[in-house]
């Protein structure tokens, strides 16, 4: 009777999950060199110091000129190449031979392609007036200096690395991965491989919820299981509050050899839901102790991946710096 109480008490799926998102906080921020950071929330803003490009460049080869000074016969006066500018100020009726990405010399305002000059003993001749900056990528054209790269809660993926490491950030700040303990429960469990004993059962629970955590970001750090005893139940969920979030799975109901429950109790948690409204799933259970989330996930593999999808991802989503 105690059982079907609390299932008649099932809070609705969306109350259960804003119960649990009013208790999680971002993590706080650390440093990641941008090798590390795929798939990384970043904890505040990222700004390009020196925009992109932090100087005009030649969009294609040709010559660097000042545009009124065209049409003419323009004497060459050295050459520009990525990496290698040319270093000094551009003479006006003069040009400067210079390669695609080249730094634009000071004083030219466009570039001409080679195809649309003829070369002869050193001087080049552009037969057609040549617009102010044409073939040419101004300084900032992409991002102004200063300007926000990268979002703060934004999930990096290849493109963000990219652009932030166009930028020149090596390290940008992250918000820390949540780390996820977890343990199973119940004397029919046993580690997939080992035989198995009469009634007994492979233990797919533990690596499920702990490939799920991964999945979502999380780091997994312990993963352990218990028989259905009281004390050995109580000593492995007191080995997981060094995680941020502990899952424990099985266990979590009212039978008397469900010992999560009152070994919760006793390590301090306190209950915030007990039954949730959904089918698989409705025995999910959530506490907190101090700034530990816990969840009680039902022993069946269904309902655990159901209420790990409705609870525990938006959690580990939500402590990992996802906003909105």
């Amino acid at each position: 009777m105690r059982q079907l109480a609390h299932a008649l008490q099932s809070i609705p799926p969306a109350e259960a999950r804003a119960l649990v998102l009013d208790r999680c906080a971002p993590l706080p921020a650390e440093p990641v060199p941008l090798t590390e950071a795929l798939g990384r929330r970043l904890a505040i803003d990222a700004r390009c110091d020196q925009g992109i490009p932090r100087f005009a460049t030649a969009l294609m080869d040709g010559y660097a000129l000042r545009a009124g000074d065209t049409p003419a016969r323009l004497p060459v006066r050295g050459e520009a190449r990525a990496g290698q500018p040319h270093g000094a100020p551009l003479e006006p009726g003069t040009s400067i031979a210079i390669a695609t990405g080249a730094p634009l010399p000071e004083g030219a305002d466009a570039v001409v392609p080679f195809e649309r000059t003829r070369e002869h003993d050193g001087e080049i001749e552009v037969d057609a007036a040549v617009e102010p900056g044409s073939h040419l990528r101004p300084a900032g054209a992409e991002l102004a200096p200063r300007a926000t790269a990268v979002r703060a809660g934004t999930a990096l993926g290849a493109e963000e690395i990219g652009l932030l490491a166009a930028c020149g950030v090596a390290a940008p700040a992250c918000h820390r991965r949540p780390a996820v303990a977890v343990v199973t429960t119940g004397d029919e469990l046993v580690p997939p491989g080992e035989p198995l004993g009469p009634g007994q059962v492979w233990d797919s629970n533990a690596l499920l919820l702990a490939a799920l955590a991964a999945e979502a970001g999380a780091t997994v750090g312990s993963v352990g299981h218990a028989p259905d005893d009281p004390v050995a139940t109580h000593d492995a969920l007191a080995d997981a509050f060094a995680a941020d979030l502990v899952l424990a799975c099985g266990g979590i109901s009212v039978g008397r050899h469900d010992q999560v429950k009152p070994a919760l109790a006793a390590l301090g948690v306190a209950e915030v839901f007990w039954g949730v409204a959904m089918r698989p799933g409705r025995m999910s259970w959530f506490g907190v102790r101090d700034e530990t989330l816990v969840f009680g996930l039902p022993g069946k593999p269904a309902s655990a991946r159901a209420a790990f999808e409705l609870l525990v991802r938006p959690a580990l989503d939500a402590l990992g710096g996802r906003r909105g």
